[in-house]
């Protein structure tokens, strides 16, 4: 009779303990959901732009992947927040982002002057350096060689931080080069295909191109700025 109840005492142990794991594997993933079904979910509008390996897929029905909707995903899933995502390029939605439309954005830096009317998390997101990115196969850009760039046309997203710098980075090195902006990364990408424009400026790269044939080669010598 003993050995009957030490037998139930254990197997009632081994259950209580395969419950706490199981528990203990549902917060890991997201910590705060019963805390957040206790409360109304909340539709938050975020404004949704493609770059590769950041942000990815273009509407409802489109897988998305990408370091920015995994950090949105996690941020949902201790706030509780449903997620309405308006789809656009950068400089679109970084307007309504402004007025209101729209209610959170990944992927903006952090300037003095936009902390007035933007409100930052305590915590970055994360680090950016920023390069520029020529054709894989284009011989005449010398990443040793700066006056390589003289007369040549370097695309940029506009209003956004990246082309400040690139502003600045070229003031401080005299060169006949055009800065030709775009409204986003796939406009970009499109004029870069087609040999509309020479260079790109972009955000640290460290993944490889999407397409089988190799699209640009970092130049590591041309780093703009380290965030």
């Amino acid at each position: 009779m003993v050995i009957w109840k030490q037998h139930i005492t254990h197997l009632i142990n081994k259950i209580i303990a395969g419950l706490l794991c199981f528990l203990l594997i549902l917060v890991s993933f997201c910590p705060a959901t019963a805390i957040a079904a206790e409360t109304a979910q909340k539709t938050v509008r975020v404004g949704y732009y493609v770059n590769d390996h950041f942000q990815e897929g273009t509407s409802d029905d489109d897988v998305k992947s990408g370091y920015g909707y995994e950090y949105l995903r996690k941020v949902a899933c201790y706030s509780g927040w449903k997620y309405e995502y308006v789809y656009g390029d950068w400089a679109d939605l970084y307007e309504q982002f402004l007025t209101g439309e729209i209610d959170i954005m990944a992927g903006v830096s952090r300037l003095e002057e936009r902390e007035a009317y933007i409100l930052y998390p305590d915590y970055e997101m994360g680090i950016e350096s920023y390069y520029l990115y020529k054709h894989e196969e284009d011989t005449q850009i010398v990443g040793e060689d700066l006056s390589t760039l003289s007369g040549k046309k370097i695309g940029v997203i506009k209003n956004t931080t990246m082309e400040d710098y690139l502003r600045k980075w070229l003031a401080d090195h005299p060169l006949d080069a055009e800065i030709i902006e775009f409204d986003g990364y796939e406009a970009e990408q499109m004029a870069f295909d087609r040999r509309e424009i020479d260079v790109f400026a972009e955000m640290d790269l460290i993944f490889p191109p999407v397409r089988d044939e190799p699209r640009w080669s970092r130049l590591e010598n041309f780093r703009i700025i380290w965030l």
